[in-house]
């Protein structure tokens, strides 16, 4: 049982009552710190450097004690992205005959049934609505697409010193369930940009074995269980313009019933790509033993949870950086000596008999290269985003891979053609290429080869071990691999049409259905 949310456009007081009472010193602190600097923000990049400004920020982002927090209403999020702005894209890309990225409804009853499907083109309102009687719809890497997220990653990335990204969720209200309870391995800003949201975000779950990943649980096959979850650090029903922080491992839950508004809900979530691409403690040691040929992996399960959390926690870099850190030699000294200590702290009796000095100028050289390519990824993020920026839709960039000048949007781009593909279209019986299995690690589903990439990350992986963990550890989705015939036909013509996506939904799903109007 948890207490009522604080509903929105309450005063400051009644505002942060929504946080809990061990946590709420320090987010009233940072809330008093920002209110002002916000309040006379007029764009993006002011808005992201005055939440940097503060030591509460940065404590509660990185710091040993991390938490989530809320942030004052302001009108830049309220008036960021619409159902209309949605709409307006999906029906460019239509139109251009290509989707806009990753799309998909997520349908969920919150227990045991949990799907998503792929997004046929949608070309306007009255589509979108009718497919959010059933689910939260999701766009993943918008800020590829859309003008005003680049805007945004752009303005968040300079200010943070790290990369961004924008996903956004729309559901419909009076949706009980609009994700199920989850961890992330980001970290993320969630600015509510239309409509209501209530999101609960509850402290990490005690790790425990044959759960999956603390940082992908309540994903896949894994399920969150009441029983594992504490009271919440924090519920509120987010309104327009209000933003939220939610660290990565923090398990959150989501839903649109009880808010009080009757219009369809669209948030952004802003995710900070630091441990998920090994701009991290871990990720640095990672690279560190790899140049030593330690071929030991970590055993993270012997890991005391406030190692665990250390090794897994941001590099300081961008914002995180020291003010008495001013070169660029210096920054390299710091970043290493301080993995090190992490390291030494977290796994003593690793590193008995190796050499301290060596060791030191291994972490100092490992975290060169790993912020080497940090500040190329940061660049070539933000050649891409710019491309998007100067969209002359004013709303929509509709430029495709063949035709972009970003040799990083270009990937993305033919990353996500590739995936909606794969959605799209029916596999030959057995073909290894499609065939996917639950990887227990992260309850995700991979086919034979990506698993294989996953785990040929780790030293000391040997072709035979991917072949046994395949064979031995991973789920079959279906008896021998092949799903129903009928229902794959099903899925096919739900991929490329909205019509027949509303009645495959309204057949086989229809428990799921929540009749709301468009305001």
């Amino acid at each position: 049982p948890v207490r009522a949310a604080t509903p929105h456009g309450e005063g400051d007081t009644a505002r942060l009552s929504c946080v809990s009472a061990r946590l709420r010193p320090r987010v009233e602190r940072l809330w008093r710190s920002c209110q002002g600097r916000l309040s006379e923000c007029t764009d993006f990049e002011a808005f992201f450097r005055a939440i940097c400004c503060s030591p509460e920020f940065r404590g509660l982002w990185a710091g040993q004690e991390r938490g989530p927090f809320l942030l004052p209403a302001h009108p830049l999020v309220g008036g960021a992205l619409s159902v209309g702005d949605v709409v307006h894209g999906l029906a460019a890309a239509a139109a251009h005959g290509r989707g806009p990225g990753e799309t998909a409804v997520t349908l969920t009853d919150g227990a045991e049934f949990r799907c998503p499907i792929a997004l046929p083109p949608l070309r306007s309102v009255a589509e979108l609505s009718a497919v959010l009687d059933f689910g939260t719809i999701f766009l993943n890497a918008a800020s590829m697409h859309w003008r005003a997220l680049a805007d945004i990653c752009l303005a968040a990335s300079g200010a943070l010193g790290f990369p961004t990204n924008i996903n956004v969720y729309v559901t419909g209200p009076g949706r009980r369930v609009s994700t199920d309870v989850h961890t992330d391995n980001h970290d993320v800003f969630v600015m509510q940009s239309q409509g209501a949201k209530r999101w609960q975000v509850f402290p990490p779950p005690r790790r425990r074995r044959g759960a999956a990943h603390p940082l992908y649980r309540g994903k896949g096959e894994d399920r969150l269980e009441a029983w594992e979850l504490h009271e919440p650090l924090l519920d509120v029903v987010l309104g327009p313009g209000e933003s939220l922080f939610v660290p990565m491992g923090f398990p959150h839950a989501t839903c649109t019933e009880g808010t009080g508004s009757e219009e369809a809900s669209v948030h952004l979530t802003l995710g900070i790509s630091a441990a998920d691409c090994d701009l991290s403690h871990g990720g640095i040691r990672q690279a560190l033993c790899r140049s030593l040929g330690f071929e030991e992996p970590l055993d993270e399960e012997r890991l005391s949870d406030e190692s665990f959390w250390r090794l897994w926690s941001p590099t300081p870099v961008g914002c995180l950086l020291p003010v008495a850190v001013r070169s660029e030699a210096a920054l390299v000294d710091h970043v290493g000596d301080e993995v090190l200590r992490t390291m030494l702290d977290a796994e003593p009796g690793a590193w008995e008999g190796v050499d301290r000095e060596s060791l030191r100028r291994a972490a100092r050289a490992a975290s060169a290269t790993q912020l080497a390519r940090h500040l190329s990824t940061l660049s070539a993020q933000d050649e891409a985003y710019a491309e998007v920026a100067a969209a002359s839709d004013g709303i929509f960039c509709a430029t495709g891979a063949g035709e972009t000048r970003s040799a990083y949007r270009a990937a993305m781009l033919e990353h996500q053609a590739r995936e909606a593909a794969r959605k799209r279209c029916r596999s030959i019986a057995r073909d290894p290429r499609l065939v996917r299995r639950l990887d227990p690690f992260d309850g995700a589903c991979r086919t034979r080869a990506e698993l294989r990439e996953r785990l040929a990350a780790r030293p000391g992986f040997r072709e035979e071990d991917g072949e046994w963990y395949w064979d031995e550890r991973c789920r079959p989705l279906y008896p021998n691999d092949e799903p129903p015939e009928d229902l794959m036909e099903e899925l096919e013509r739900a991929s490329q049409d909205c019509g027949a996506l509303l009645g495959f939904l309204s057949r086989r799903t229809p428990q799921l259905r929540t009749a709301w109007q468009a305001a």
